[in-house]
């Protein structure tokens, strides 16, 4: 037998290498016509292979004659046969029904053996509705494929997921795309978190209370985790979790059952745990700070989210989608040339929710203007992190020492001055206080609520 020979017969078919895209995912030829496309793009649009393939792109998602640069939106394909780069733009597609729907295109050039651009494949995400783009991940870099791959096969199971990153990188994100592709996605999901309950209230506000358990306690109530029941309960931050919370969220997870203040008996909760945090478990473990045999449980699954940083090809994607999202905005994408530069050249210490704040900021000082790199000039007042310098080391090092500290004891006055002192910039406000961003927000909600702030 001829090996050589007989290898390209095991070699997989472009319709099976495309199949394993989890979105609706098209090859385009420069005429605009479709050459192939996966079955996540057949159930989209409700068509066989034979009424798609050969079709003009724009009749199947437009339900449209001719191009959509001749209805006023910008073309991928002609900018990917113009420039040879990816690109990636928001459109409004139809449904079979002709319902409007807003999607994400990203648009890659498929270049011959002689670097010239032959075709274009163009993923889709869908983000007309918040529960579907509650099922979509945003990103097409390599780290994000391996990492939805990996969602999608431990989202069906009931195993209890722990994830692992920096703040802001997206772990409530990955925590609702992993219930929502679960066979709890009916069920609640119920978020904790760690850093925002009082010390004298957590345990009450997790496991619940019976009337009379304590002097306010006047009526029974149910907790977070018994809320959660039929779902996910989403443990945010859990190293902030006191020795005696992690203690009976061990049990929890070894019986599936809890115990509400001032009850005698246990009861049954039907739950999926999905931890996150941004420390060193592990590290916390040595120091006798968390649990080992609780570090085992929750370790039962490990996933690590990727800081922006490492996944720069996603970041113009990102910052269309929220420029898409922000209401009454006159900016729509896509972004220039000389605006991308400045957003790929920064390294976003705050990550994700950096990038959605900077995004923000910018159209609000642009106002009527179209926005240009002026608008954007902000994000040289933080010098990127050189990584691999002494300098980025010790910062990093100081960083995560302060978003480590807890801050059981912070009052309205220092948060507003500090906000204050940072021109309202939450992520710099909320790196000082050593907190999340989300904390800080959270805090700000309540300052708000408690002041009767219209």
């Amino acid at each position: 037998m001829n090996r050589e020979r007989d290898l390209p017969t095991l070699l997989p078919s472009c319709k099976q290498l495309i199949d394993v895209f989890p979105e609706p995912f098209v090859i385009i030829g420069q005429d605009y016509r479709i050459q192939a496309a996966n079955r996540h793009y057949l159930e989209q649009y409700r068509a066989s292979e034979d009424q798609v393939v050969g079709s003009f792109c724009y009749k199947i998602s437009h339900h449209s004659d001719t191009p959509c640069r001749n209805h006023g939106e910008h073309c991928p394909l002609d900018e990917v046969f113009r420039t040879r780069r990816a690109t990636h733009v928001i459109h409004v597609h139809y449904d079979p029904e002709g319902n409007e729907e807003n999607v994400q295109l990203q648009a890659t050039p498929i270049l011959d053996g002689e670097g010239n651009v032959v075709a274009m494949s163009e993923a889709i995400n869908r983000l007309g509705s918040p529960d579907e783009a509650k099922r979509k991940l945003l990103g097409h870099s390599p780290v994000m494929v391996r990492l939805t791959e990996i969602l999608q096969r431990v989202a069906p199971t009931q195993t209890t997921v722990l994830l692992q990153g920096e703040s802001g990188a997206g772990k409530e994100c990955v925590a609702e795309y992993i219930h929502h592709n679960s066979n709890r996605a009916d069920g609640p999901f119920v978020i904790v978190d760690s850093t925002t309950l009082g010390e004298h209230l957590v345990e009450s506000e997790l496991f619940g209370h019976e009337r009379g358990a304590f002097t306010s306690a006047n009526k029974r109530k149910l907790g977070l985790i018994e809320s959660a029941h039929g779902g996910t309960l989403f443990i945010d931050e859990i190293g902030e979790l006191s020795p005696a919370l992690q203690t009976k969220l061990l049990r929890l997870l070894e019986t599936s059952q809890i115990r509400r203040v001032g009850a005698t008996e246990f009861i049954d909760v039907d739950i999926r745990i999905i931890a996150a945090t941004h420390r060193d478990l592990r590290g916390m473990v040595q120091q006798k700070l968390f649990r080992e045999d609780l570090y085992f449980r929750l370790t039962a699954f490990p996933i690590h989210i990727p800081p922006l940083r490492e996944r720069k090809e996603d970041i113009i994607g990102l910052a269309e989608y929220f420029l898409a999202k922000i209401p009454d905005n006159r900016h729509k994408p896509p972004l220039s040339p000389q605006i991308q530069s400045h957003l790929l050249n920064y390294d976003y210490p705050g990550n994700v929710r950096e990038l959605r704040n900077i995004i923000e900021r910018a159209t609000i000082l642009a106002r009527n203007e179209p926005l240009s790199p002026v608008h954007f000039s902000f994000l040289n007042e933080t010098a990127p992190q050189q990584q691999g310098s002494v300098e980025s080391d010790e910062s990093t090092a100081r960083h995560n020492n302060v978003l480590q500290r807890r801050r059981p004891d912070i009052d309205k006055e220092e948060i507003l001055a500090v906000l204050q002192k940072h021109a309202g910039h939450r992520v710099s406000a909320a790196r000082e206080l050593g907190m999340s961003e989300r904390t800080l927000y959270r805090h700000l909600q309540k300052i708000k609520s408690d002041s009767a702030i219209p």
